[in-house]
């Protein structure tokens, strides 16, 4: 148990105190409205369509509604068991929101209302209590514009954010035109100090990029030339790292939805040491890049969301989704969801590996959430009611909610 989870989770012992976070309770810390007086009024974002419990895998779905800026806590048969706001009149629209064991998650409030079809920009990161106690916040450093997309807490006790900073013309080797860089950064919530960044823009050469496309780079008029929308921290696997040093646990998976790219950083150095193949898996604008964690069908493959839509240099469309799971040695597709059409989100989602081997689908843009079998066999199925979805939703343990395991997602490395 890392040092961070340790504090916090004393922290959420100490302010839960007498929280009743049973499943029948549907008012949970006032919305976590603290600054209003009255919760606002909020509606289901949805219902169940399909269900067969014999072969989906029981357990609570953690639904962000855009339409509503609510986090919602969705049992098996689709009703609502606990509902969450953002707690700031500052920042009123929930962007992104993940589950930490021991009743705890990471959200991201941004500034209301959000863009159309947009969760993004955020203003704000911060772990909470199922009580809506924030734990900790972190509002950003001077210079940066927006935190974005992804959040993790380290074994270490530190957190990694995304963030970009504003963009600026230092960056002429990849563009004449004003350029939005993407940063990771590690921060050390007893203190809120920057122990460690990461550039894109300043790694730029190391992506594999061809001459062609680099050309169409300088060409670019659009300030957003790489959009990072997802890193993950490589948990502990069963790869020969003698051989592989690049899946030594502890470097980060990358993914850029407008080049394209999945590569990894080397944490000691900062170099992009492995890249995936772009030529032959033929992913187009993916989400939710994961190394699946030991104890869970398919350890050591990644999995991602392909979502198949309007990116690349050229840019490029598929016009269909899936959900590629990949042996990263021999970059081989090992399991994919690819219905030929049956769903197609173009932005945002995700995918999530079950502890009985089936597979958790976001799919955003067609407000839909389902679970699949390894044979590709739907067996929940939830259909969003909001017009512009959801980011990524989270199946947990139901003993979640009393401020237990979190079953597949685990503190590290979901």
């Amino acid at each position: 148990m890392s040092r961070l989870f340790r504090t916090f989770l004393i922290a959420a012992t100490l302010l839960i105190g007498t929280l009743s976070a049973g499943c029948d309770n549907t008012n949970n810390a006032a919305l976590l409205l603290a600054q209003q007086p009255d919760p606002i009024a909020w509606s289901s974002p949805g219902s169940v369509t399909s269900y067969d419990p014999a072969k989906a895998w029981q357990g609570i779905t953690l639904l962000q509604d855009q339409s509503q800026s609510r986090l919602f806590a969705i049992a098996m048969n689709g009703n609502i068991v606990d509902v969450w706001a953002p707690w700031s009149e500052e920042f009123s629209a929930l962007s992104f929101a993940k589950p930490y064991e021991g009743g705890m998650f990471m959200m991201m409030p941004a500034v209301a209302p959000p863009m159309p079809g947009n969760f993004f920009p955020a203003r704000e990161a911060a772990l909470v209590n199922l009580d809506g106690t924030p734990l900790w916040e972190w509002y950003g450093a001077p210079g940066l514009q927006i935190i974005h997309h992804e959040f993790t807490l380290l074994e270490n006790g530190n957190a990694m954010i995304l963030v970009s900073p504003k963009p600026d013309a230092h960056f002429p080797d990849i563009s004449p035109e004003v350029v939005q860089d993407d940063l990771l950064l590690e921060i050390d919530p007893t203190t809120d100090e920057i122990v460690w960044s990461w550039s894109t823009a300043a790694h730029y050469s190391q992506l594999p990029f061809t001459a062609m496309q680099r050309t169409l780079m300088l060409d670019q008029t659009i300030k957003d030339v790489f959009h990072t929308n997802a890193f993950h921290v490589i948990p502990d696997n069963d790869i020969d790292h003698g051989m592989y040093p690049e899946f030594t646990p502890g470097n980060i998976l990358v993914s850029e939805r407008q080049t394209n790219f999945v590569f990894i950083i080397d944490r000691a150095t900062g170099d992009i040491v492995w890249n995936l193949d772009h030529d032959t898996i033929g992913n187009i604008g993916q989400h939710m890049i994961r190394m699946i964690p030991k104890g869970l069908p398919g350890a050591g493959n990644l999995l991602l969301f392909d979502n198949g839509c309007c990116a690349g240099l050229p840019v490029a469309s598929r016009g269909t989704s899936r959900v590629l799971e990949i042996e990263p040695v021999s970059q081989a597709i090992v399991w994919s969801y690819d219905p030929g059409g049956e769903f197609y989100s173009e932005y945002r989602s995700g995918a999530q590996r079950l502890p009985n081997g089936n597979t958790l689908i976001s799919a955003s843009q067609d407000q839909r959430i389902f679970e699949v079998t390894s044979a590709g066999e739907v067996v929940w199925d939830y259909q969003q009611t909001a017009a512009n979805g959801h980011y990524r939703a989270y199946r947990v343990d139901s003993g979640w909610l009393s401020g237990g395991d979190t079953g597949p997602v685990t503190p590290f490395p979901w």
